[in-house]
């Protein structure tokens, strides 16, 4: 399994309490962090998965009540808060982990299977890792747009139209314009 939550959410929640405390500028702050901290974990080597997730959510309160003080940013808010909301879809029941139910549990002028075919699929479970794996500008959908209008221009202004020809000349040419490209941007930035 690519992901055990129980001790993923145990280790990440324990090390964002050992961090935290480090990146407030406050001293006062980081004070109130570092108690929180000493008493949460206390002497323990190991936290419990349970304790850990009773932890986070009284760190996000912690966090909030601060924040509302002006004596953290909003982005340790949010972070928190992430945190919290990751463990929520993590142990909650596969109705309420689907986002797919929770606006439109049946919807009316499409099926349910073009209404959550692909596309939802798609974007609900495989779009997170692909922008982690991929260079996001090769997913892109407008950059994508922009390579096919150029590789189709190419094709109609230098090509015999022949099928065996166009994709070669196609591809050869697209490579040399987007090497060229390149060059101009690079030349561009060092200001030649």
């Amino acid at each position: 399994m690519h992901c055990e939550p129980l001790h993923d959410i145990t280790n990440v929640v324990q090390n964002v309490l050992s961090e935290l405390p480090h990146h407030v500028e406050d001293p006062e702050t980081k004070m109130a962090l570092e108690k929180f901290t000493s008493k949460a974990i206390g002497d323990k080597n190991q936290l419990k998965g349970s304790d850990a997730r009773c932890i986070a959510i009284k760190l996000e309160k912690l966090v909030h009540s601060l924040f509302l003080d002006g004596k953290i940013c909003y982005d340790i808010v949010k972070m928190v808060s992430s945190m919290v909301e990751i463990i929520h879809i993590a142990y909650s029941p596969e109705e309420k982990r689907s986002p797919r139910q929770s606006v439109i549990a049946n919807p009316v002028k499409m099926t349910q299977r073009k209404f959550y075919g692909n596309h939802f699929h798609s974007i609900v479970t495989h779009l997170a890792e692909t922008y982690r794996i991929m260079n996001t500008k090769s997913v892109l959908t407008e950059d994508e747009e922009r390579s096919f209008g150029l590789l189709r221009r190419i094709s109609e202004t230098t090509s015999n139209r022949k099928p065996g020809d166009v994709i070669d000349n196609a591809i050869i040419r697209y490579n040399c314009q987007s090497q060229v490209d390149d060059r101009l941007d690079s030349l561009q930035k060092t200001g030649m």
